[in-house]
């Protein structure tokens, strides 16, 4: 089977956690970081999870799970030891037109979550259709690293600017302001650890596609 990638906006969404061991434990703490809200079904958990409920950062609901947990989540994870709880799950969220992952048993869920290399902004999945989890993981770390943190610097700098382009660059110019933005001129630059030139570079280059009615703001010189 072929997946279909796709990256969710899960902000502040409430997302539903069946399980709260090791591998329970690493799904919340990637939807805590998309900002969801998560809750968590289990009977124990472990202590990190625990620690998480004790802040208010997850709700954990102490007892087994059942079918009403469902209702209202945007995202759900079953991620037990037991393929009969994985195939409950399953069944629920599909009637009700809910994607969910089992990570015990991923042919009964309708989803598959990748490997990730991250470098600020930039995430790149990794996935092999659940052939093999294990190499998916080490192809991610292959690539982060490969992909320094000057990504990071970068995505961070094309995000601040990505607002003003809009405002001030005509729409027939925007395309191709952001494929200059995405040149090797200035990541060569963060490569370098040149910040502030790279930044200097990409303003510059947004100004002379801005229209006149609307040029791209300049930073007040400081006095001296």
């Amino acid at each position: 089977m072929r997946y279909y990638p796709i990256f969710l906006n899960l902000d502040s969404r409430k997302t539903l956690v069946v399980g709260a061991g090791r591998v329970a434990e690493r799904k919340v703490k990637a939807l805590l970081q998309a900002g969801a809200r998560v809750t968590v079904v289990a009977p124990r958990a472990s202590a990190a999870l625990k620690k998480l409920a004790a802040a208010g950062k997850i709700r954990w609901q102490q007892r087994r799970y059942v079918a009403s947990d469902i209702k209202g989540a945007a995202l759900v994870f079953s991620a037990t030891d037991s393929a009969a709880i994985d195939r409950k799950v399953a069944a629920e969220a599909s009637r009700r037109g809910i994607p969910v992952n089992c990570a015990g048993s991923p042919e009964f869920g309708s989803f598959l979550v990748p490997a990730q290399a991250v470098r600020g902004h930039l995430q790149i999945a990794v996935s092999t259709a659940g052939a093999s989890p294990a190499l998916a993981r080490k192809l991610s770390r292959e690539l982060k690293e490969r992909i320094g943190p000057e990504y990071a610097e970068w995505t961070r700098l094309l995000a601040r600017l990505r607002p003003q382009i809009l405002e001030s660059v005509p729409a027939g110019k925007r395309p191709g302001v952001f494929e200059l933005l995405a040149s090797d001129r200035i990541f060569r630059l963060l490569r370098k650890g040149e910040k502030r030139r790279a930044a200097e570079m990409a303003r510059s280059l947004v100004a002379r596609h801005a229209s006149k009615q609307k040029k791209l703001r300049q930073p007040m010189a400081r006095k001296r």
